[in-house]
């Protein structure tokens, strides 16, 4: 069953890189302090935003939100996030190690093998595009398409069917 955003079951969230960069790109990181209020990255995702993505859009502004509402975490289990590695990205494993060590409520993720895996473990997950669901029903939005056609254009994968799909789940197509 789906958590609801609008209650008070969901307060520790881990997010991935991806999401991160993504919402960067079209203007809209704020939306996870609106949304989710204090998150949390490991390290390879604070490296791969931050310091290897230093010359791109929104790094600076993750770089000044870390220990305001976004958290950098030390991931404790590493054999863990070696043996994730191996079929994931560095920032991927760790999300999913992390989650799994703070007993995390939502683990935010978008790259498909990783959330099987994640959710293959037992945790919560969701991708971008349903944080930017609660975000248009939360009233932080008006539209959704807008935002979409953003990120397709900055390079987010995102199908046709699935485009179509949660227009029309949300009166937009």
């Amino acid at each position: 069953m789906e958590k609801d955003i609008s209650s008070k079951e969901i307060v520790t969230v881990v997010v991935d890189a991806s999401t991160i960069i993504a919402l960067c790109r079209i203007n809209k990181l704020q939306l996870l302090k609106h949304l989710l209020g204090k998150i949390y990255i490991p390290n390879a995702v604070y490296y791969e935003v931050v310091i290897k993505g230093r010359e791109k859009k929104g790094a600076n502004i993750v770089k000044e939100a870390i220990g305001k509402w976004i958290e950098r975490k030390e991931v404790e289990n590493r054999v863990a996030v070696d043996l994730l590695s191996g079929n994931l990205g560095d920032g991927e494993a760790e999300s999913i190690v992390l989650a799994k060590e703070l007993g995390a409520d939502l683990l935010v993720i978008d790259e498909e093998k990783a959330k099987k895996l994640a959710i293959s473990k037992k945790l919560p997950v969701v991708g971008l595009v349903r944080i930017l669901i609660w975000a248009k029903r939360k009233g932080l939005m008006k539209e959704l398409k807008p935002s979409l056609d953003e990120l397709v254009k900055a390079g987010f994968r995102l199908d046709d069917e699935t485009y179509s799909y949660v227009l029309q789940m949300e009166g937009e197509l």
